[in-house]
């Protein structure tokens, strides 16, 4: 191979590109009409849920909306719960109803200045190690 860091560099790029166009294809879920049964059960999963990660606890939580907030819990009351919005630097109150999932803690800030979901960051970091090593070891064998 007569240009090992050129073949890195363009699957480098690749990877970036796959990854930034994946995330840029993604559908946001509008609100679906649910049953009343239904919705008491999905609310009633997220109290359970905000409640194990608890108060002070780092949490996401993701409205139906496709809004985002990322902060501390503040205090949970049965129908609704208040977290101390990091990025927004004030406090929300969240209604179980209005809540589509949670997840315990927060990612950093991503290239785009958009929090990241710390399992889809472990998951492109892994990807990239696998993609370099590959071509590490493509790269040797080739010599």
């Amino acid at each position: 191979m007569k240009h090992p860091t050129l073949i890195i560099s363009v699957c480098v790029l690749l990877l970036i590109a796959s990854v930034r166009t994946s995330m840029g294809f993604q559908t946001k879920d509008s609100p679906k009409p649910q049953t009343a049964a239904a919705t008491n059960s999905k609310a009633n999963k997220i109290k359970s849920q905000v409640r194990k990660i608890g108060t002070g606890g780092a949490i996401t939580v993701q409205l139906y909306t496709s809004r985002e907030y990322h902060g501390t819990i503040k205090w949970i009351d049965e129908d609704r719960f208040q977290i101390d919005e990091v990025d927004l630097k004030q406090v929300v109150s969240i209604n179980y109803s209005e809540t589509k999932k949670v997840y315990a803690g927060y990612g950093g800030k991503g290239f785009a200045g958009k929090r990241v979901n710390p399992t889809k960051s472990l998951i492109a970091v892994g990807i990239f190690a696998g993609v370099l090593a590959l071509v590490a070891i493509l790269t040797h064998v080739g010599q």
